[in-house]
């Protein structure tokens, strides 16, 4: 058995060597893929215990927490508010209620009430609710429940008339955002066998659309729609708003979607395909009496139908919305009689309201500097919800009515508006290959521009995520010590419609480097930067993204945080989703993608004898979606390769994929990230003369 000692740990033998399409692939640190393995978890505790002794003694750690503390306290909205039974339910968070509260206001009285406060939630040991949509009535609210924030996920139900929870629990949906029937007696949902030893794709596969009934045991739940027996495929439930027609929303993995509808007044009734497998994506939003299909189907930058039901096939889909040449429509929200449709312009956000048939009524209007982040409706309801925020803006509430649309504060919870301090400015780079795309740069007003400074550089760069610019409640305590932040927009995000998409995918996910590397060399031929105070951020596929950077190009920066990245792209199926991610990643089982992957593969492209940035590897060691054998692997790799250097594994113990979930661990995560990056810059700083 291979024994850890402190730093790179003891490798029998060279490890482990494969033969793959004639290549030979080294793996000296595969015994860190084994969490049963006692040498492994001893190795990530002394690994922890020497990255935590080193952050708390870094210079501005202690005011950057203190900074972090009184942000994390700001008023922070989670759900937008919307009326049902003639009052507004809605959930948010502040000091005193650290993982949420609902509440409801009463616009006849103009009160606000909690109605459960969300910190008692844990009848079991850090069980976090991490959604939850109520009933039509506003009698119900169903919640996801997980053991520390992760994908196992169980259904709950809470009594809101009552306050107190119903006595079922529902396991197993861990792939599933509950829908209510029309009467508010159970809802449906996608049930996933949790067997153990079942990979992710095999999951999924045997996955199955059931309904629960209010009040009665999960066993006895109404299978509705068998499992499609095909790997990698998941199926979700929508219910239209009159709660006649059940659909179900099928994805092939993160590129193409198809349709299915079945009629839950017809004893009976069969499923019906109403979309065809045709390579595009398709989404389908209720409406009163109709269905609006939005697709890509001829139509990469998005385009609007209205389709009846009944008569669902494609032959009788009137479009109500075409395509833009210079706008991505790529999601519609009903509110009452109207359409909100949202669109990505330049990388940014816009949203305009249309009647039903498709004919613009107006284009909403920002009240300030920032960002709409999401509009919020109903066909059952006239009025609807905008949440508005900014980098360092909180997301604020307003409500929407026709027929100006025009933005009414919500009456309670708006945070205090601070903005003047900072700045953000919108700049654009060019990959080398002529392709262009926009930076946000956020500073204090304190902070000259294009002065070098202390900068955080992220991104992200996949599965077709959106980077527009939102609320980060850390970036305050950031820029307050004088640091800058940036954020770029790369290929395989979806900030310019699905071919953007396409372009960072399997063996175009170069792509995606490039552009980053890119970025990062124009903040710093653009004076906001220079390579000894550029840092770089990134979180899962970011990760995944900055340890290549790092790998690739490593003179270009000071210091690196990696937060539950993928490292090894040759073994990234094992554990969590990751067999979920071949439509994205490409398979190393296949011939044309495999030596893209190990071309790229971080864990692979670590060299002894070069000197790399400063490292912070932040795990999570509860984390059931990317397997932190990742992270593991590639700081064993990188102590080996350069053992004066700097690299850290720290992990926190008590926290799935998404991080910290508790005000305490939050603070202390941020504070060692900031602290660290400032420790980096310090550790590169340039002599300051001859």
């Amino acid at each position: 058995m291979t024994d850890a000692a402190e730093g790179a740990p003891a490798v029998p033998d060279g490890g482990a060597v494969d033969t793959i399409f004639g290549a030979t692939v080294a793996d000296p640190y595969r015994w860190l893929e084994d969490a049963q393995n006692p040498g492994v978890p001893r190795w990530v505790a002394e690994q922890d215990d020497k990255a935590r002794a080193f952050l708390e003694t870094l210079p501005h750690r202690s005011e950057i927490a203190a900074s972090l503390a009184r942000e994390g306290e700001r008023p922070r909205w989670t759900t937008l508010p919307l009326p049902k039974a003639g009052k507004y339910l809605y959930s948010r968070q502040d000091k005193d209620h650290e993982r949420g509260a609902l509440y409801e206001y009463d616009p006849a009285t103009k009160r606000e009430t909690i109605i459960y406060d969300l910190n008692d939630a844990r009848e079991d040991r850090n069980l976090v609710p991490t959604w939850w949509a109520s009933s039509r009535d506003a009698a119900y609210a169903v919640f996801r429940m997980s053991p520390n924030g992760g994908d196992e996920v169980q259904a709950r139900v809470f009594d809101v008339r009552k306050r107190r929870w119903l006595p079922e629990r529902i396991a197993d949906v861990r792939y599933s955002y509950p829908r209510w029937d029309a009467e508010a007696k159970g809802f449906y949902y996608t049930w996933s066998p949790s067997t153990p030893g079942l990979s992710a794709d095999k999951r999924t596969a045997q996955s199955e659309i059931r309904y629960h009934r209010l009040n009665t045991s999960a066993d006895a739940d109404v299978r509705m729609r068998e499992a499609p027996q095909q790997d990698g495929l998941i199926e979700v439930p929508l219910v239209t708003s009159d709660g006649r027609w059940l659909t179900v929303s099928r994805w092939y993995g993160t590129t193409r979607t198809a349709l299915f509808l079945r009629d839950l007044r017809q004893p009976g009734s069969r499923w019906r395909q109403f979309t065809p497998d045709d390579g595009a994506l398709y989404q389908t939003e209720s409406g009163k009496d109709v269905v609006y299909v939005w697709t890509t189907q001829g139509a990469p930058h998005g385009h609007l139908f209205r389709v009846n039901p009944s008569r669902p096939e494609v032959a009788n889909w009137k479009e109500i919305v075409p395509e833009q040449s210079q706008a991505i429509l790529y999601d519609v929200t009903v509110v009452g009689d109207f359409l909100a449709l949202a669109y990505k312009v330049d990388g940014e956000q816009q949203f305009e309201i249309h009647r039903s048939d498709g004919a613009l009524v107006t284009k909403l209007a920002a009240p300030a500097l920032g960002t709409i982040a999401s509009v919020g409706g109903s066909p059952r309801i006239r009025d609807g919800a905008v949440s508005f925020c900014s980098y360092t803006q909180p997301y604020t509430p307003y409500i929407i009515k026709p027929p100006t649309f025009a933005f009414e504060p919500f009456p309670v919870g708006a945070p205090d508006k601070d903005e003047s301090q900072y700045v953000t400015e919108k700049v654009f780079y060019t990959s080398p290959d002529g392709t262009r795309a926009p930076i946000y740069v956020v500073r204090s007003a304190q902070t000259p521009a294009r002065q070098p400074a202390p900068l955080i550089l992220s991104a992200y760069g996949g599965f077709g995520e959106n980077t527009v610019p939102q609320y980060h409640r850390n970036l305050r305590a950031w820029l307050d010590s004088g640091g800058v932040y940036a954020e770029a927009v790369l290929r395989g995000g979806g900030e310019y419609g699905e071919a953007w998409h396409h372009q960072g995918m399997k063996q175009k996910r170069a792509n995606v480097y490039a552009d980053f590397i890119a970025a990062s060399e124009f903040l710093t031929r653009e004076r906001w930067t220079d390579p000894s105070k550029l840092v770089i951020r990134g979180a899962s596929a970011g990760g995944l993204l900055v340890t290549v950077a790092m790998t690739e190009r490593p003179e270009l920066f000071a210091g690196v945080i990696a937060e539950v990245p993928l490292t090894d792209m040759i073994r990234y199926r094992i554990g969590g989703n990751g067999p979920l991610w071949v439509d994205e990643y490409g398979s190393p089982d296949n011939a044309d993608e495999f030596p893209t992957l190990l071309r790229y593969s971080p864990y692979h492209r670590v060299r002894a004898g070069v000197h790399y940035p400063w490292l912070l590897m932040m795990s999570n060691a509860e984390d059931d979606r990317v397997n932190p054998m990742h992270a593991r692997k590639f700081v064993a790799a990188i102590q080996a390769a350069d053992p004066g250097g700097k690299a850290l594994l720290r992990t926190e113990r008590a926290a799935s994929h998404g991080g910290a979930y508790t005000q305490a661990s939050w603070v202390d995560t941020q504070a060692d990230a900031f602290a660290f990056a400032l420790a980096a810059v310090a550790a590169h700083a340039l002599p300051s003369g001859p």
